[in-house]
C-alpha cells in the first residue's frame, strides 16, 4: 500500500516511502499495479488508512523528539520502513523494532538482499505479544525504563486477544511520565455501514485464511475507558473530519478515512 501510494497516487502525497518500493521490488510492484482492478472499490480507502496511520505516527513522533524523546518502540514492526528512511530529526532516537523472530528474519534477509542500510540506532527485539513479557524483551534490548518512550502499534491490536491488548495497555501505561502510545484500532462490525461491513468481512476472511484472524475490536468509549484505567492521563482519538482537515485538504487521488481508527495516549 505504501509503495502503491508513491507510484500511482497523485500529489500531494500523504506519506513518501521510497524504501517500501525497494523492499517490494519492481516485479512485485508491476504485478500489483496490473491487478488493481481486481482489488475492488475498497482498495483506495484501505491504502488511505495505511499511509495516514504512518504519517500521523511520524508527525507525533517528530513533535515528541523535539521535546526530548529519545526512545521509539515499534510494536509488530513487520516491514515498517521508518528506521531506513529516518530524517535528520530522528537521529538522536534509539529505535526498537519488536516482532516475532520469523518476521524479523524475513525482513532482515530482504534488507540485506536489497542492500538497504541498517542505521546504528536500530535495535531488533524478538517477542511474542501473546506469550512473552514485553518488558523482559525490551530490557534485554537495552531499553531505559527510567526514561519516556514513544510506542506505536499499527495494524497490530486487531490480531491480538483482548487479554494481550489489555496487558499491553497496562505495561505502556506504567512507564515513565510523557511516554506516548499511538496505535490503530478496529470498531466492532455492528458500528459499520453495510458497505463498510462487506469490505471488512472480505479483509477479515483474507487475514483468517492466512492464519491471522482478527480478534479484538473497540467501541471508542470503551477504548478511552481502558486507556484511562491503564494509567494514561490523556487520550486523543481523532475524528474522520479532523484527519481529513489535517492531511487531505488538497488530496484528490485517494479518499480520506471515513471512520475513527487512530488513537494517541500519553502517560
Amino acid at each position: 500500500m505504501r509503495a502503491l501510494h508513491l507510484t500511482i497516487d497523485g500529489e500531494p502525497k500523504i506519506l513518501v516511502d521510497p524504501v517500501a518500493e525497494r523492499l517490494l521490488g519492481d516485479d512485485a510492484l508491476r504485478s500489483i499495479i496490473a491487478n488493481i482492478p481486481a482489488h475492488g472499490r475498497g482498495a483506495p480507502g484501505l491504502r488511505s488508512q495505511v499511509v495516514t496511520r504512518s504519517r500521523y505516527t511520524e508527525d507525533n513522533l517528530e513533535d515528541a523528539v523535539r521535546c526530548g524523546m529519545a526512545q521509539y518502540v515499534i510494536l509488530g514492526a513487520g516491514f515498517d520502513t521508518f528506521a531506513y528512511r529516518q530524517p535528520e530529526w530522528a537521529l538522536p532516537l534509539r529505535i526498537f523494532e519488536v516482532d516475532h523472530p520469523s518476521s524479523q528474519h524475513a525482513k532482515r534477509e530482504q534488507l540485506d538482499a536489497k542492500q538497504i542500510f541498517v542505521p546504528p540506532n536500530v535495535v531488533y527485539v524478538s517477542g511474542d505479544f501473546e506469550h512473552e513479557s514485553l518488558a523482559g524483551a525490551l530490557r534485554a534490548g537495552g531499553f531505559d525504563f527510567a526514561k519516556p518512550a514513544f510506542f506505536c502499534a499499527l495494524g497490530l491490536l486487531v490480531y491480538l486477544t483482548m487479554e494481550a491488548v489489555q496487558s499491553l495497555f497496562a505495561f505502556v501505561g506504567s512507564l515513565a511520565e510523557h511516554t506516548e502510545f499511538v496505535f490503530t484500532f478496529s470498531e466492532p462490525e455492528e458500528m459499520l455501514t453495510p458497505i463498510e461491513r462487506e469490505g471488512r468481512r472480505r479483509l477479515a476472511a483474507a487475514a483468517a485464511s492466512a492464519g491471522e484472524p482478527w480478534r479484538t475490536h473497540f467501541v471508542v468509549e470503551q477504548l478511552i475507558s481502558e486507556l484511562q484505567s491503564s494509567g494514561f492521563s490523556r487520550v486523543e482519538i481523532p475524528t474522520a473530519d479532523e484527519i481529513a482537515q489535517r492531511y487531505f485538504d488538497n488530496v484528490t487521488s485517494i479518499p480520506a478515512p471515513r471512520r475513527r481508527f487512530l488513537a494517541r495516549a500519553i502517560v
